[in-house]
């Protein structure tokens, strides 16, 4: 994590009085920072877990890295606002219905 960190770390300039925008670098990797303290305490709690997307952001690259995870996709999307989430969620779950055979039943 603390390498994760410092690949990203701010820019030593002028202190900032405002909180950072909801769609800034470090909300969008909040949920695979939370992985990686996840991971940290037990590496077999993340088995069953996907990334969906991969932001621009490095420190994402790396932690995702660290942590064995490769994205379903990589849109380079850096203000997606959940998009890559959303269409991956679509994915996995075409790929289950696929995979049970569900998908000619549905097709009707």
């Amino acid at each position: 994590l603390r390498a994760c960190i410092a690949v990203s770390a701010p820019d030593p300039g002028p202190a900032q009085s405002a909180p950072p925008p909801p769609n800034s670098a470090a909300n969008r990797v909040a949920a695979t920072a939370a992985a990686a303290v996840l991971h940290g305490v037990n590496p077999a709690a993340l088995d069953h877990c996907l990334l969906a997307s991969l932001s621009p952001e490095p420190a994402h690259a790396h932690a995702a890295q660290r942590l064995g995870l490769r994205p379903l996709l990589d849109l380079g999307i850096s203000h997606g606002e959940g998009a890559g989430a959303a269409l991956a969620a679509g994915l996995v779950k075409a790929a289950a219905l696929t995979s049970s055979g569900m998908a000619a039943a549905v097709r009707g």
